[in-house]
């Protein structure tokens, strides 16, 4: 049949989509993953569109069901008539192979739409539409192609032992039990929560750094901590344990005083070690378009977000919709690296501090549901260097004995936590 001449050439593969729709005739079942958008020529989509109401009524396709209800809605002859249907049928290559057509078409369905987006980018950029070009900019990012839907068996190829066999495990010498139970790796989303001042920012240092010395990649985007105090951190890790030597017998971080040569010098020689060469330091980005694009554009192992309640975002009409959003674009990030963040507690309720309750934190319902793993932090009040932590979810290996209450970290002076059980 002669296809409608008025559209433009965009990518699309004519022979595959044919061959879907041929083979769903043949087996009156297959690809589920499609819709009738995904197809480029319009006869093809009236055809699928049909399908998919047959569908909705629980009916099996076949050719004559499908031509009748061509009929029936006056498209018959619009799609090229009953002839044009049993070509279809008949000229489909391998019935069995119609996972291979869908993919190829939902494919071509994909580059037309980032060429759509690329067309509104170029208008919105010469228009000096800084905000909306990014918002584009982040479509096209996301776009992909829908898992096919396979039974498990055969889900697994020989490039995912590859991915698999080569991703590598963060893990903390000093906070070795947490990081055994708690996987730091591809794919996990870690929540760290806790009232002010319980050391979840030092426990995202501890871990950041821990992790670099191993060979990570690590972004870190702090929406509080500066990058002076980041510095002032960092060289009482490297020296807080023995300050002695450098500051006669003070070892308090208070007493690092950056305007003193001795100290600026130190801190460039720490910083200046081959590993922090892959730690990579932010506090400019607030808003979530922002946030996304800054880890998207660089190869992290590891990414550190201090803290979620201060992310902005335009969708959602209330800050519980805004959260929710969040939460789950946090979760896509993590699809192809580690990203951890950090969240605070309720401040309206008085807790009971023992107890292990994920409800403490603050939007809980939308972190919890998009969450890996959630890890509660608080502080022993009668001792300044005592502090718990307590894996309230393990999405990937279940709750198990590490999740058995309380476990205590002792803080040293060089801002180090050690586990103490």
């Amino acid at each position: 049949m002669a296809f409608n001449k008025n559209l433009e050439e965009l990518p699309h593969d004519t022979q595959a989509e044919q061959s879907v729709i041929g083979a769903i005739l043949i087996e009156g079942q297959g690809a589920e993953t499609l819709t009738a958008e995904d197809f480029y020529h319009i006869e093809h989509q009236k055809i699928f569109k049909v399908i998919e109401e047959l569908r909705k009524r629980g009916q099996v396709v076949d050719l004559v069901l499908l031509n009748s209800e061509l009929a029936k809605q006056g498209l018959l002859e619009e799609i090229g008539g009953t002839s044009y249907l049993m070509q279809l049928a008949g000229s489909v290559p391998n019935a069995s192979n119609i996972d291979y057509y869908a993919r190829i078409v939902k494919e071509k369905a994909v580059l037309r739409k980032a060429i759509a987006l690329a067309e509104q980018i170029t208008k919105t950029a010469f228009e000096g539409d800084l905000d909306n070009t990014r918002r584009l900019g982040m479509q096209v990012s996301s776009l992909y192609i829908d898992t096919l839907e396979k039974p498990f068996n055969e889900v697994f190829t020989e490039e995912d032992y590859i991915r698999i066999s080569q991703a590598k495990r963060w893990t903390s010498e000093n906070l070795y039990k947490l990081t055994r139970y708690v996987p730091f790796t591809r794919g996990e989303n870690i929540y760290i929560a806790g009232k002010t001042s319980t050391g979840k920012t030092q426990i995202a240092l501890n871990l950041a750094i821990n992790f670099l010395q191993q060979g990570a990649r690590v972004g870190y985007l702090s929406m509080e901590l500066g990058r002076e105090q980041l510095l002032l951190r960092l060289i009482n890790w490297e020296t807080g344990d023995d300050l002695k030597q450098i500051a006669e017998n003070d070892k308090r971080l208070a007493n690092i005083d950056l305007r003193q040569k001795n100290w600026w010098e130190l801190g460039m020689a720490i910083i200046k070690q081959d590993f922090y060469k892959n730690f990579y330091f932010t506090e400019e980005y607030f808003d979530l378009e922002d946030i996304e694009n800054w880890i998207e554009s660089h190869s992290f192992d590891v990414v550190f977000i201090d803290y979620v309640q201060l992310i902005k975002t335009r969708y959602g009409s209330n800050r519980n919709e805004q959260i929710e959003y969040i939460a789950r674009e946090l979760r896509r990030l993590s699809k192809k690296r580690c990203i951890v963040v950090l969240s605070q507690f309720n401040r309206v309720r008085n807790e009971d501090e023992d107890e292990i309750d994920l409800s403490r934190l603050r939007d809980s319902g939308a972190l919890e549901q998009t969450a890996t793993s959630i890890i509660l932090i608080r502080r022993d009040q009668d001792e300044f260097n005592k502090f718990y932590y307590a894996v309230a979810k393990n999405q990937t290996f279940g709750l198990g004995a590490l999740t058995n209450g309380w476990k205590r970290m002792i803080l040293l002076p060089s801002g180090k936590f050690k586990e103490d059980f």
